[in-house]
């Protein structure tokens, strides 16, 4: 049993077994990577996002809208987990190369 440097997800390998991809565990910063969205997608979950061109006439929500801080200025956009803005990004589990 060994444990990766980056990510501390435990692994078992043999001695002569070569190059290892796990998927890496943990907390989202860590666990998940940032992909842009071009078009629509679907992953092999069976999850899928909504195509780009309907991002042009049906633009996502603010958090703060209807509330005294969004007339006085604040934006809050949908974000993930990571800060990125949903609709130009997903996120997805990264996988480890371990040699």
């Amino acid at each position: 049993m060994k444990i990766s440097k980056i990510s501390r997800t435990r692994y078992p390998s043999a001695k002569h077994s070569g190059d290892l991809i796990v998927d890496a565990k943990g907390p989202e910063g860590l666990s998940q990577e940032s992909v842009p969205v071009i078009g629509g997608w679907t992953d092999y979950t069976g999850s899928g996002g909504v195509p780009t061109k309907q991002l042009m006439f049906f633009p996502r929500g603010d958090k703060l809208w209807g509330t005294d801080a969004y007339v006085d200025g604040a934006r809050l956009k949908d974000l993930d987990a990571l800060g990125n803005r949903i609709g130009t990004t997903r996120l997805r589990r990264k996988k480890e190369l371990i040699d």
